[in-house]
């Protein structure tokens, strides 16, 4: 998948902005505050029907037009090209068309993209939502059934919450409320032990490239809950999470939340052994979650059988100078289209590809 034209109009500062980039490496080139960021958000914004900076669609509409914003894409995906369009306004709400026909949110074919930015540093070292985040979000693009689930565990939960606020003791609306929640955690855990193990292949082998260590990287999933013995299968966790709901019962009444599943779950890096969020350096937390947002767009060729869009918002900046030539160097010979955004010249100055200069909200391709 690989986007042939870009379109944008009154979104964020880029009043107007058309660009036609290369297959491979696109560096997108200006100071802060110019609109960088904005662009590689337009791009995210036609693939996801969502901003990754949270901002609604009223936000992103530029100041003061009322007409609101337009994005155009055009992108191959194998052997076809697609056109698709996302319009905005307060008065008429969104409007989505592919090829020129009405199109749904989720629709099949629509544009894919991975975005790394500082925050995502955080996947390494940071709360353990964020982490959960990461891998729920992997699972929903990849299967639909899978965000089904994961919605209908999320409404079981806030149920179960509230009973447990309310109540004093476990009657028989907790007992029917607690099957459907094993019910529904089952196969949100079993799904993410299964990503768990191909993200792991895939950034081992990505953390060397970028690192030039040749250290293995182990990922493991961490239950909120202790399993019982005997071969993992989904009986075996459905026992064990009932088990631990019945243990923890008491503690979750004088609470009032619920303590255990798949909502408290976690995962762990390690090099050496270690758990990379308090033993590796700052520059090998960088690296690893790099290569975890790497390993996501792997993965995704691995399971659909094409790569999405990479955008690098200002991840060259996190990284020391032998580590950014690394990453770089990966860049320029992976299959995928990389837009890279940067302030300064000098770290992109060996890139082959095309830059475009941002300036004011206004594009310009640099040639020669």
């Amino acid at each position: 998948m690989k986007i042939l034209k870009l379109e944008t109009r009154f979104f964020r500062n880029l009043v107007s902005c058309v660009i036609e980039p290369c297959s491979r490496i696109n560096v997108i080139l200006g100071k802060n505050a110019q609109g960088k960021t904005n662009l590689l958000e337009a791009i995210y914004v036609v693939g996801h029907n969502r901003s990754f900076r949270g901002a609604r669609d009223k936000d992103l509409v530029t100041h003061g037009r009322r007409e609101g914003y337009r994005l155009k894409v055009t992108y191959a995906l194998d052997e076809r090209i697609i056109i698709f369009e996302q319009r905005y306004s307060e008065s008429k709400n969104k409007v989505l068309r592919l090829n020129n026909k009405p199109a749904a949110s989720k629709t099949q074919h629509r544009l894919k993209s991975v975005v790394f930015t500082p925050e995502d540093l955080y996947l390494i070292k940071g709360e353990p939502e964020r982490r959960r985040n990461f891998l729920d979000s992997i699972l929903c693009q990849l299967r639909p059934e899978y965000e089904r689930t994961l919605e209908s565990y999320k409404k079981i939960l806030g149920r179960r919450n509230a009973y447990l606020k309310q109540s004093c003791n476990f009657g028989q609306g907790m007992r029917v409320l607690q099957g459907m929640f094993v019910e529904a955690a089952v196969p949100l855990i079993c799904a993410r032990l299964n990503l768990a193990a191909i993200l792991e292949k895939e950034v081992s082998k990505l953390y060397q490239l970028l690192s030039g260590e040749a250290e293995d990287v182990c990922m493991r999933y961490v239950l909120s809950f202790p399993l019982e013995t005997g071969k993992l299968t989904p009986d075996l966790l459905a026992a064990s999470l009932e088990k631990a709901l019945e243990v923890s019962k008491d503690k979750e009444l004088k609470q009032g939340i619920t303590l255990v599943g798949p909502h408290r779950d976690d995962f762990n890096l390690y090099l050496r052994g270690h758990n990379a969020r308090t033993y590796a350096s700052q520059g090998q937390q960088r690296n690893l979650a790099v290569s975890l947002k790497l390993g996501e767009l792997a993965t995704y060729k691995n399971i659909k059988g094409y790569f999405p869009v990479l955008l690098l918002d200002e991840v060259l900046a996190e990284l020391d100078k032998s580590r950014r030539t690394l990453l770089l160097e990966y860049l320029q010979q992976a299959e995928f289209q990389t837009f890279i955004s940067s302030v300064e010249r000098e770290d992109v100055v060996a890139v082959a590809g095309k830059v475009f200069a941002v300036e004011d909200g206004r594009i310009t391709e640099e040639v020669g």
